[in-house]
């Protein structure tokens, strides 16, 4: 009793860095940025009653607009409601809770109080300053699949024995349809992987037509179209469009820079990224459930289709190992990685350093019983030194922000790859929750 006691009063204390964090991040924020996309296609749709994908003469230049269009029920309302600012808090509070919410999936025997712990070392990191100065969705989204499976085992252990019935399978399958309908090669994955775990799939199938089918005929018949079809080619024509979306950060984008070859990467990628989830499929009874979740709905970081907000899960994962494991060099080298801001060009590199030691020296005193010896603590003292150091040198080569960016990605992937081969080879291999 004592014990949990403690337990809620360190979750409170980091509750409230949290609140404190997301307050200094976002203080400069007026209005809805990325998320005002979907508001002004709920505009289009519930008042003009148009395609939010069709770009004629209504349309040029008002949007870019590539969300599922039923996401609009969601935000549309909210933004009807609320001042942009307020709701832009609440959107960026709601994402750095998401992550908490699938954090505790992933890892569900970690105490509340470190993951509380990881994303609020996390949150100084470049993905979650990405994350809340463009006010993206990516933690809403993986907050609503962890919800989704909470909902799920929630029911199943109530009906244990019995047939679920339709109606408890559209709750879980609400949040599922909200992750498809805002980041489908996210969303996709995830419902895969929600079938695989939860096993009744033709109940939670039948549950999410009964929701996708009224839902998306509803906004057809208000448009007269099928933007179903609209969304296809909106799609179609971004991928082929160029052979790289301007923005990306991903390994692609390097590549694509350093080859200048005229080849469709979006294509070779989707390819890598569909082969990806068929072989998670394939071989799930040598997986634990935690890591089929966690590869599935990682499976779209493989595509060129990257941000940097994107990387906000895999950031707070390698977080929640530095404050919960056995440390190691490898991982304080990922975690440094991203402590440089993605766009500093206006930032002094005395800033950024200062910013290095402290967020290395709060990281180091929170692991403290973690790491074993002096000897093994200077080792993580150097890699996070020499993370800190690349990441800085790549900012400033002569090359395209998004480029450098993808250089700093791939070394970040390659030490998380690493990292997860060489602790849970042993933890995760054959000991399958599914078996």
């Amino acid at each position: 009793m004592v014990r949990e006691a403690f337990g809620l009063k360190k979750s409170a204390v980091w509750v409230g860095f949290i609140f404190l964090e997301i307050a200094i991040l976002a203080h400069s924020i007026r209005s809805l940025h990325d998320a005002n996309e979907i508001t002004n296609a709920g505009g289009l749709i519930f008042n003009n009653h148009v395609s939010p994908y069709v770009f004629d003469g209504h349309t040029q230049g008002l949007i870019r607009f590539m969300n599922g269009a039923v996401s609009t029920y969601l935000f549309y309302p909210l933004h009807l409601l609320l001042p942009d600012r307020i709701l832009a808090l609440v959107l960026i509070c709601a994402n750095v809770f998401g992550v908490v919410l699938m954090l505790t999936l992933l890892a569900p025997s970690t105490p509340a109080y470190q993951i509380f712990q990881a994303v609020a070392i996390s949150l100084p990191l470049a993905p979650f300053r990405a994350l809340i100065a463009s006010v993206q969705h990516t933690g809403l989204i993986l907050g609503s699949i962890a919800i989704a499976f909470h909902i799920a085992r929630n029911f199943a252990q109530k009906s244990s024995g019995k047939t679920l019935k339709v109606v408890q399978s559209i709750v879980p399958m609400a949040f599922i349809l909200f992750s498809i309908e805002m980041k489908p090669q996210i969303g996709l994955p995830a419902l895969i992987a929600f079938l695989i775990v939860n096993r009744r799939i033709v109940n939670y199938l039948t549950a999410l037509l009964c929701l996708a089918i009224p839902l998306h005929a509803s906004l057809d018949v208000l448009t007269k179209r099928f933007l179903e079809l609209d969304w296809l080619k909106a799609i179609s024509r971004q991928s082929a469009h160029t052979t790289l979306i301007g923005e990306e950060i991903s390994p692609w984008k390097l590549l694509n820079t350093l080859l200048n070859l005229s080849v469709s990467w979006f294509r070779i990628s989707f390819i890598i990224y569909i082969t990806l989830i068929f072989l998670v499929v394939i071989y799930r009874a040598k997986l634990t459930q935690e890591l089929q979740i966690l590869l599935l709905i990682s499976a779209s970081l493989i595509t060129t289709y990257v941000h940097l907000y994107d990387l906000i899960l895999l950031s707070a994962i390698i977080t929640l190992f530095l404050v919960s494991h056995k440390k190691s060099p490898i991982a304080f080298f990922a975690y440094s990685l991203f402590i440089v801001p993605a766009h500093h060009a206006q930032t002094h590199i005395y800033i950024d350093l200062a910013c290095f030691v402290l967020l290395l020296i709060f990281t180091l005193w929170i692991s403290r019983s973690n790491v074993p010896s002096l000897d093994q603590t200077r080792l993580c003292v150097g890699a996070g030194a020499l993370g800190f150091t690349v990441a800085e040198s790549v900012l400033r080569l002569n090359m395209e922000l998004e480029a450098k960016l993808s250089i700093t990605v791939l070394l970040f992937e390659i030490a998380m790859l690493y990292l997860f081969w060489s602790t849970n080879r042993h933890s995760y291999y054959g000991k399958s929750s599914t078996s």
